[in-house]
């Protein structure tokens, strides 16, 4: 029996929404029985009816004792319904095409005689084998591994192992091979080794049979399912296959070139090359991207998988055979790089002695050229990361329209029960002899009913008729025109909130005129710009409530999708990760004070020459402001390049909306709005203005937290107690933003300001209630802070240890 929480939560609440109009329906069929009796058909759909109340009832019982073995009567239920639709002339309760969905799953579970099982934790099933393989298995770690293979011939190649085996009469050849032969076995024995990690549980528990269980892919036509054995399969054998391809690959370019770190960047851009091809063309039997990731459909269809691996181990050995010549003909072309830092003279150049001597100390243990690799590969794996999620759109677009769908049905069963009563009181009135003005307000109840229950049919129609439309090119267009109009009849906000207006309804109707106005496709997959008031992610407080879930789906069905250039900049400064990067340079690569106060022949050396104390000093933090600086500046130039090359640049007047705290009433400007709801004021502004306010105070963070490493370095004995104590304070100072939002001094503490996007756009002032928290202060605050902790570290007095 396996643990049951949020599959059990989810198969629950099914179970309750289908009960509700069940018991509804059947109810006013004893009532019209009672009234006018009911024909033979009303018997057989009563009978039909109280059978799946039945089911659903006996469901709802066994998942209530954790039971989920309920396929077969999901089957049964199903089965009843479809006899239940041929009836014409009866309310729709369900969704045929939610219920084929539901019934093939479930048919698939009942013929390998298994039950539900949690799909959030699976602990001990197959669904938590394929997450870890998921983790451990996926273009991250091979770029990783690609990164270890490098960085290894490059030590092997400057500790002259190379030369010292062809000193032994092995061949340059030879030498290639055996380096490659290493890495394909630790590659194979890595992947076997999560293959087994990730099937352990499930075999000791017992449940190895939930290999078949059936995992949902999406297409455009609709849900499919695949067992999951499957996949066990295929991606631990498409990682290794790839992988070993790739490491082939970048071994006859580290041949070729001579040098580990192109021989890199070309490995790399074969990656992303070959993912462009799947971007723009789909699924193609000779690329061999769909090993590592977009698990097509198709590709599991009977065991069309087993034929795509065969073609891409012929293509493997092929391109095994051409590496296999290139090798024994010795072809290469010599990159200028310098082999050998180790024994490199110290030749500074004429202005910057003191920082290219920090830069040459860093260079000859390799944290530069490793600071650059992690730099990259997160660029690219945060990029991947925004794409994968915009080509999930369809299946986005596909679930927000079978839940409205399915709301629709459940709103238009009661509509069509609610007119159904209003019937048979107007019969009964006007058999009864009831007042002409009572029949005429029984009509007009009558007629309204009617006239709803005709909407909801007409919108459930548009919505099918969308469902097959997913993937054109004017989808988008026709799903914000349809919910618009939704939006329109069933009133918007003028009607909907006694309180008046929120910010994303105002900002919504002020952001489609701007975007008509100047041909901008809008980001949001719906038709509403949801603010931060509506995103759970920024609202915490409000959406920790119990009763938040409608509030989360509607955020999740609206919420801002693209993969252009500037919508992939703004995600890397509002998920942090220009803050993590600093975070990690101080641990790797910054140069601390301490060094110079403890015995040291380097700087024993250094003093030597003509240069004070207090100019060492300044040059180690000039370099870890400037190595910082360039390194995210690295980081940058790939995530544009990448993503104005698949997604585009985007438009760089994109509206955001700027938030002013209420107390600005008085000096709020004419172009300001306020929301009554929330309590704000906003106004709109480009997307390149907010931009570059937000590069300006990630800069100054960087500046006082090089400033803070100084002050602390100087008066530290060893580096890394100065690098952990520095990512210590950062750490405190930053919590107490979170837990004293409402002290009047917060607006003086430099750490509220770490949060570079929220300072930008003006949500910071919102969460802490202070009008003060603003670009402009904080540009000076950070600024003020950073000089004064800079000159403390530097006049600070310590003698030199011997």
């Amino acid at each position: 029996m396996f643990e049951s929480g949020q599959t059990k939560e989810a198969l629950l609440a099914q179970q309750e929404e289908r009960m509700v109009p069940l018991d509804f329906v059947i109810s006013q069929f004893y009532a019209k029985e009672s009234d006018v009796g009911l024909t033979e058909m009303d018997e057989e759909v009563r009978t039909n009816l109280e059978t799946q109340f039945d089911l659903v009832s006996s469901m709802y019982r066994k998942l209530e004792e954790n039971n989920m073995d309920i396929s077969s009567e999901i089957i049964r239920y199903v089965n009843e319904y479809e006899t239940y639709d041929r009836y014409e002339g009866y309310i729709q309760i369900e969704s045929m095409d939610q219920l084929a969905v539901q019934k093939e799953k479930a048919e698939i579970i009942n013929a390998h005689g298994i039950e539900y099982i949690e799909e959030e934790m699976p602990y001990n099933s197959s669904l938590f084998a394929l997450q870890i393989m998921n983790l451990f298995l996926n273009p991250i770690t091979l770029l990783f591994l690609l990164l270890i293979v490098n960085f290894k011939f490059t030590s092997d190649q400057r500790n002259k192992i190379f030369e010292w085996m062809q000193l032994n009469s092995v061949s340059k050849k030879n030498i290639s091979f055996s380096f490659l032969g290493a890495f394909v076995l630790t590659t194979i024995m890595y992947a076997l080794i999560i293959m087994v990690v990730s099937l352990l549980p499930m075999i000791i528990t017992g449940n190895f049979q939930t290999i078949h269980y059936p995992v949902e892919l999406f297409t455009n036509d609709g849900t499919s399912f695949i067992a999951a054995w499957k996949l066990l399969l295929y991606i631990p054998i498409g990682w290794m296959v790839f992988a070993i391809m790739i490491l082939y690959i970048n071994v006859i370019f580290i041949k070729i070139t001579q040098s580990a770190s192109f021989a890199f960047i070309l490995s790399v851009l074969i990656m992303g090359s070959l993912y462009i091809v799947n971007y723009n063309f789909g699924l193609q039997i000779w690329n061999p991207i769909h090993l590592l990731i977009n698990y097509e459909i198709d590709l599991f269809v009977q065991y069309a998988f087993v034929d795509f691996l065969i073609i891409i181990l012929i293509l493997t050995a092929i391109i095994q055979i051409l590496g296999f010549f290139l090798l024994k003909l010795n072809f290469s072309f010599q990159i200028k790089y310098n082999n050998n830092f180790r024994q490199s003279l110290y030749k500074p150049s004429r202005h910057f002695k003191l920082l290219s001597f920090e830069a040459l100390r860093k260079k000859r243990n390799h944290t530069l050229s490793l600071s650059v690799a992690i730099v990259s590969i997160l660029a690219l794996a945060y990029y991947f990361n925004i794409d994968q999620e915009y080509h999930e759109i369809p299946e986005i677009y596909h679930e927000a329209l079978t839940d409205y769908r399915d709301e629709l049905i459940r709103n238009g069963a009661a509509q069509e029960t609610l007119l159904l009563e209003s019937e048979l009181s107007l019969e009964n009135a006007k058999n009864s002899g009831a007042e002409d003005s009572t029949i005429e307000e029984i009509e007009d109840a009558t007629n309204l009913y009617s006239q709803m229950v005709d909407d909801t049919a007409y919108y459930i129609d548009e919505i099918n008729a969308l469902l097959e439309n997913i993937g054109s090119a004017d989808f988008n267009e026709e799903y914000r025109a349809l919910f618009e109009t939704i939006r329109e009849d069933y009133g918007g906000y003028e009607i909907a909130d006694e309180t008046g207006p929120s910010v994303s309804d105002l900002s919504t109707d002020e952001m489609n005129e701007y975007f008509e106005e100047n041909q901008i496709e809008p980001r949001p997959i719906g038709d509403t710009q949801i603010s931060n008031f509506g995103n759970p992610n920024k609202n915490t407080e409000f959406f920790a409530s119990a009763d938040s879930d409608l509030h989360i789906a509607f955020y999740e069905n609206n919420r801002d999708i693209s993969n252009d250039t500037m919508f992939t900049v703004q995600k890397f400064f509002q998920h942090h990760i220009p803050l993590l990067l600093t975070i990690l340079f101080v641990l790797i690569i910054w140069s601390s004070f301490s060094d110079v106060y403890k015995p040291n022949g380097v700087y024993d050396f250094i003093f030597t020459k003509p240069f004070t104390e207090r100019m060492v000093l300044f040059s180690k933090w000039c370099f870890n402001l400037l190595s910082t600086y360039i390194l995210l500046l690295i980081g940058a130039i790939i995530l544009i390049a990448i993503s104005a090359a698949l997604g585009g640049i985007g438009s760089l007047n994109y509206p955001i909306v700027i938030y002013e705290h209420e107390s600005l009433y008085a000096t709020s400007t004419e172009y300001s709005t306020y929301a009554p709801l929330d309590e704000v004021f906003y106004r709109l502004d480009t997307i390149s203005t907010v931009l570059m306010e937000a590069s300006v105070i990630l800069f100054l963070v960087v500046f006082f937290t090089a400033s803070l490493h100084a002050v602390i370095g100087r008066f530290s004995k060893h580096h890394y107690v100065t690098s952990l104590v520095t990512l210590a304070v950062i750490a405190i100072g930053y919590a107490s933003t979170l837990f004293y939002t409402e002290a009047s001094w917060m607006w003086l503490n430099p750490f509220i300001y770490f949060d570079v996007w929220d300072v930008a756009d003006g949500w910071q002032s919102i969460v802490v209630n202070d009008p003060r928290v603003n670009f402009a202060n904080g540009a000076i605050i950070l600024t003020i802070l950073s000089v004064v902790l800079l000159i403390i570290g530097l006049i600070s007095n310590r003698k030199r240890a011997m």
